[in-house]
């Protein structure tokens, strides 16, 4: 059979494995991994990119405020929420 290995870096992991209980821990792991397959499974037959053979850095984990339609704590990712148009292509600030 053929396997795929992922490596990755879980923010915060070493302080959650100790406050977890370990089956609940490993079941939360198991559906991470589950998710990963699934999304690699959806990309690979819709785009043609198989995620397996590919490497990729993935950024923080975003969390928006969609009342005020902003990142919370990420202003970098608030610059990419929009950008600077030219005439007259001007999207004004209430569409």
């Amino acid at each position: 059979d053929d396997i795929s290995v992922l490596m990755l870096d879980f923010a915060g992991f070493t302080d959650m494995a100790i406050s977890r209980d370990p089956g609940a821990l490993i079941a939360e792991l198991n559906d991470v991994f589950t998710s990963f397959d699934r999304i690699a499974e959806t990309v690979k037959g819709t785009l043609g990119l198989d995620l397996t053979e590919s490497t990729y850095q993935l950024g923080p984990m975003l969390k928006f405020d969609p009342e005020k339609e902003k990142f919370i704590g990420n202003a970098d990712a608030d610059k990419l929420l929009t950008r600077e148009y030219r005439e007259p292509f001007v999207v004004t600030e209430t569409v």
